[in-house]
C-alpha cells in the first residue's frame, strides 16, 4: 500500500470517527425522546432577553391525505362569574408587594378567600410570600412578568410576559391558575391567541374599585358596593394603604346583604 493511500485512508477515517461524534447525541436523543428543558428563569437584577416562539401548525397537503389539526377553541374572557346566585370573588393585582401579609390577616379574620393576580418580577423575588398566599388557601393567578400594555405587543412579547411569570410560580413549587389578567385589562385578539395556546382564560372584573389611585376610603368603599350584584368579580390592589382600611368594611357589608365570598376556580369551568 502506497504511502499516499495510507494518509488518504488515515484522513477519511478520522473524519468518520469525528462526523459520529456529531451525530450520535442526536441520535440518542431521537429514540430516548426527552422532554422539552424547561426555560431558563429570568435574572433577578435585569429584564431578561424576549423568548421567541414558534407557533405556525405542523405543513401538510391541503386537502391531501394529512389531516388538519383541530384548533382549540378561543379562550374564553370573564368579567364576571357566570352565576346568578349570590357570591362574589375578591381579587388583588400587582402583588406580592408589602401589604400582602395585612390583607392575608383581614382575609383570615374574616375567612373569606381571595385570588391574587401577581406580577412575576415581584413574584421571584419574594417567594415566601408567594407561598404564604398558597398557604391561606387563597388562589394565585398570572399578572405578566413586568405589567406592560398587552393590547398592541408583538406575538414574542405576548407570551413572553405570560411564560416568564408562569416559570417563577413553578421555580417556587407553587401550583397557579391558567388565568391570565392582562394589565390595565388591556388585550386584544393577539393576547386571546397566546391565551388560547397557552390554555389560559382571560380574567377580567365588573367592579373597579380604583382604589390604586383614590386614597378616600368612604369613596373606594362606596364604589365596591354600588356595583355589587351576583357573581360580581371585585378588582382591589396589593399595595394601597387605602385597600387596608376598606375590605374589612366591604367584607362585613357584603355579607350582610347575603352574599358569600368564593374563589374564581369554584365558577370558572375549565376549558
Amino acid at each position: 500500500m502506497s504511502k499516499n493511500l495510507m494518509i488518504n485512508l488515515s484522513f477519511i477515517f478520522a473524519n468518520l470517527a469525528l462526523l459520529s461524534l456529531l451525530i450520535w447525541p442526536y441520535g440518542l436523543a431521537a429514540l430516548e425522546a426527552p422532554a422539552p428543558a424547561a426555560e431558563p428563569l429570568p435574572r433577578r437584577d435585569t429584564v431578561p432577553v424576549f423568548i421567541d416562539y414558534v407557533l405556525t401548525a405542523p405543513a401538510g397537503p391541503e386537502g391531501g391525505a394529512m389531516r388538519k389539526r383541530r384548533e382549540p377553541p378561543p379562550a374564553r374572557v370573564f368579567r364576571k362569574l357566570p352565576t346568578a346566585e349570590k357570591v362574589v370573588a375578591l381579587t388583588f393585582d400587582d402583588g406580592p408587594k408589602g401589604t400582602l401579609e395585612k390583607l392575608l390577616a383581614i382575609l383570615a379574620d374574616k375567612g373569606v378567600p381571595a385570588t391574587f393576580f401577581l406580577l412575576g418580577s415581584n413574584a421571584l423575588n419574594k417567594p415566601g410570600l408567594v407561598q404564604a398566599i398558597a398557604a391561606a388557601g387563597c388562589e394565585v393567578a398570572n399578572h405578566s412578568w413586568a405589567h406592560p400594555k398587552m393590547k398592541g405587543l408583538p406575538a414574542e412579547k405576548v407570551y413572553w410576559q405570560i411564560e416568564a411569570c408562569a416559570a417563577a410560580f413553578k421555580a417556587m413549587g407553587v401550583e397557579a391558575l391558567p388565568y391570565l389578567r392582562p394589565p390595565y385589562g388591556s388585550w386584544d385578539k393577539g393576547v386571546q391567541e397566546a391565551c388560547t395556546r397557552l390554555g389560559y382564560e382571560i380574567v377580567l372584573w365588573d367592579v373597579d374599585t380604583r382604589d390604586w389611585e383614590d386614597s378616600n376610603p368612604t369613596r373606594v368603599l362606596d364604589r365596591a358596593l354600588k356595583g355589587l350584584k351576583p357573581g360580581s368579580i371585585i378588582l382591589f390592589h396589593d399595595g394601597p394603604a387605602v385597600t387596608l382600611k376598606v375590605l374589612p368594611q366591604f367584607i362585613d357589608e357584603a355579607v350582610a346583604q347575603g352574599y358569600r365570598f368564593v374563589l374564581l376556580s369554584e365558577y370558572i369551568p375549565e376549558g
